[in-house]
């Protein structure tokens, strides 16, 4: 008797989202073929009644982080990358065991990590909190403190820029030429009037979220 494979079936439009399971005893009634049939039918599809495919990895993860870690996504090689509640992210090669992905800050700032997912960065604190915490598409994050789940904070977007418009009134904020400091402000507000720019453009060039800024411009705490 053949081999029962589970396969887990997810949403093609966000393969993080698994919409269903299935075993290939079930594709083979349904599709009324073989065991051998089914491994060459296997070979030729990724996607089974819409969905996308995967067999489940109960030899590579145990029955404890089965009840936790969460699937990123699936690249075109079929490496398979996870979240864990611990803010760890893994990536599973065919026949390998798994291979933790360093986690990285951009800026001085503690809330801004990233992760390169497939050859693409992605932000680390967004992938944990859409894994474990419900973050809907309307919504941010926010990362108080150390990283952790606990730490992360899901607001709407509204609430997130009243809260950190607060925030960036007491952070000093320092002007850079060549890579050395020329002047500094105790605040984003103060640094806008003597720059004459807006009190955002001012944190968006700190936070590294314009791609040519006029002024070299950093948080100092």
């Amino acid at each position: 008797m053949p081999k029962i494979i589970e396969f887990l079936m997810l949403d093609p439009k966000d393969p993080t989202i698994i919409v269903g399971e299935t075993t290939s005893k079930d594709i083979r009634n349904e599709l009324n073929i073989s065991g051998n049939q089914f491994q060459y039918w296997l070979s030729k599809n990724e996607t089974y009644k819409g969905c996308i495919i995967v067999e489940k990895n109960i030899n590579d993860i145990s029955d404890d982080e089965k009840q936790f870690d969460q699937l990123i996504c699936i690249n075109s090689r079929g490496w398979k990358y996870y979240a864990t509640p611990e803010c760890k992210i893994y990536v599973l090669h065919k026949g390998s065991k798994r291979k933790y992905l360093s986690l990285y800050k951009k800026t001085n700032r503690d809330n801004l990590y990233f992760v390169k997912i497939n050859g693409k960065e992605e932000s680390a604190i967004r992938i944990f909190a859409k894994a474990f915490l419900g973050l809907k598409p309307n919504q941010v994050c926010y990362l108080q403190g150390k990283l952790s789940l606990e730490n992360i904070k899901i607001y709407s977007k509204q609430h997130l820029a009243r809260k950190t418009g607060k925030m960036a009134k007491s952070i000093p904020v320092g002007l850079f030429i060549n890579k050395k400091k020329v002047n500094e402000w105790t605040s984003a507000r103060d640094a806008a009037k003597d720059l004459y720019i807006s009190n955002q453009t001012v944190c968006d060039y700190c936070n590294q979220k314009t791609k040519k800024p006029l002024y070299d411009l950093r948080w100092l705490a």
